[in-house]
């Protein structure tokens, strides 16, 4: 099994399958996008190749989404939150 992410309690490597198990890796939505902005160019093909939009729908999820953050949201900014979430699905829809 292909293994990529070194674990800092035993300084191994750990399965792909276990790199975003909330179990075993901490990592949070805001540390994935900066993660990809920081790697663009892998990445730009991915999503639409606009890394300022990227970023934008990247925060605006961030902010509401009420399950990190447990606060109330308006009518609109759900449905710029799903706006922001639908362009991220139909970008990795269109490259998977």
């Amino acid at each position: 099994m292909r293994t990529v992410l070194e674990s800092q309690e035993l300084g191994t490597l750990k399965p792909y399958r276990e790199l975003f198990n909330p179990n075993s890796v901490d990592i949070y939505f805001e540390d994935l996008k900066k993660i990809i902005l920081k790697e663009w160019p892998t990445f730009e093909f991915c999503f639409g190749r606009n890394r300022d939009q990227f970023s934008t729908f990247m925060t605006t999820i961030n902010k509401y989404r009420v399950d990190a953050h447990a606060k109330i949201i308006s009518p609109g900014e759900m449905e710029y939150f799903r706006v922001c979430v639908t362009k991220i699905e139909d970008y990795l829809n269109a490259y998977f």
